[in-house]
């Protein structure tokens, strides 16, 4: 190869390699993604981007569905991550983190297990079959929304019906998500305290 032709394919290589660094620092900034679904159904609806775009406090999520698992719950925990990454792109107040309860000392699981179902958090029973064997596994598919000092569980995982396989109560509960993600913010901001209020000079009571 001549000099003038290696120094070409050099200068290429490096325009190449160029714009897939340039391209990959803008994928970094600005998160988002194509949907080419005729029914948009990877999009954010016009409401959840309005109700997104209105919060003015910091929304955090625990998502306490990390670790390895099969096929269609690593894809349901894989669908909660980006439909919390398009919530996060339309407001900068989200911010969440995945946690596995069942990491730790047997102690420390059982102390966190505890603690969950004092909040009303309990476990599915996820059975794995791996060469013939066939193992359990307690899970928590839900996510745990914080809000002004309040919380709110979400289940990630629709109930199980005898009439539905399981890839058909993943895609059920992936479909799903948006509309619960976006339904628990609405009512964690519009949870106000009750009021209590007194007339007076009728012959009530006193506040005391």
């Amino acid at each position: 190869m001549s000099r003038s032709r290696r120094t070409q394919a050099l200068l290429q290589f490096g325009l190449f390699a160029g714009i897939l660094v340039f391209a990959n620092i803008l994928a970094n900034t600005f998160y988002g993604h194509f949907d080419l679904t005729e029914e948009k159904r990877f999009t954010l609806t016009k409401p959840t981007k309005a109700l997104l775009r209105d919060i003015k406090d910091r929304v955090y999520v625990r998502v306490l569905l990390d670790g390895d698992f099969p096929a269609g719950f690593k894809r349901l925990q894989t669908a909660t991550k980006e439909m919390l990454d398009d919530f996060r792109s339309e407001s900068g107040f989200i911010d969440y983190q995945f946690e596995n309860p069942s990491l730790g000392t047997v102690e420390e699981v059982n102390e966190r297990r505890k603690s969950l179902a004092d909040d009303g958090i309990m476990p599915f029973n996820l059975r794995v079959a791996d060469l013939g064997e066939s193992s359990q596994q307690l899970i928590y598919p839900v996510a745990v929304f914080h809000y002004n000092g309040r919380q709110m569980v979400v289940k990630l995982l629709e109930n199980n019906s005898p009439s539905l396989t399981p890839d058909e109560v993943i895609n059920n509960s992936v479909t799903l998500l948006e509309y619960k993600f976006a339904n628990v913010i609405k009512k964690l901001r519009s949870a106000n305290r009750s009021a209590i209020l007194f007339t007076r000079d009728h012959g009530e009571l006193n506040e005391l």
